[in-house]
């Protein structure tokens, strides 16, 4: 794999029409995109806006990801958008990228059982060998009604040496 390489799903498609939202953009310290690791830590000080409320629904309490994984069997499942412990309001950029990072780990720690990795058609995205902390959110896509993807970037660190 290249030094920085965007993992290449397919778009989900869905074919009813939908009214599609502007793609949700990450960028941390100037620099496009956000570590995953970073972002499951909380650790986002450098986060670009990230006290906004991304609009990422009209009036639905929760959206559905969807990863498709390279090599892999589609993956989703729901992120509630409001945080109801303040009295219903969207969540913040911030949050999300959290939220979002803890269902990209959940969907990698899922495709890497030994069922999934014996189905695996693709040997250079096996999930069991990358590491979780090369891995950058740059945007969310609105691919169906209620639905996003993400846009996840394969990024290794340099060793320290």
């Amino acid at each position: 794999m290249a030094y920085q390489q965007e993992v290449p799903q397919p778009l989900y498609r869905l074919s009813r029409p939908f009214s599609r939202f502007s793609p949700i953009t990450f960028e941390e310290n100037g620099c496009p995109g956000v570590r995953l690791g970073h972002a499951l830590r909380n650790e986002l000080h450098g986060l670009r806006y990230s006290e906004i409320n991304p609009l990422l629904a009209n009036t639905a309490t929760k959206i559905t990801l969807r990863i498709n994984w390279p090599g892999y069997l589609p993956w989703c499942d729901v992120i509630h958008v409001y945080n109801f412990a303040y009295k219903s309001r969207p969540i913040t950029l911030a949050r999300l990228a959290h939220l979002v990072a803890r269902k990209i780990k959940l969907c990698l720690e899922c495709l890497s059982t030994e069922a999934n990795r014996a189905r695996a058609t693709n040997p250079c995205w096996l999930v069991h060998n990358i590491k979780f902390e090369d891995l950058m959110l740059v945007q969310l896509l609105h691919v169906a009604k209620g639905s996003w993807q993400p846009v996840i970037v394969y990024s290794p660190r340099p060793v320290a040496g």
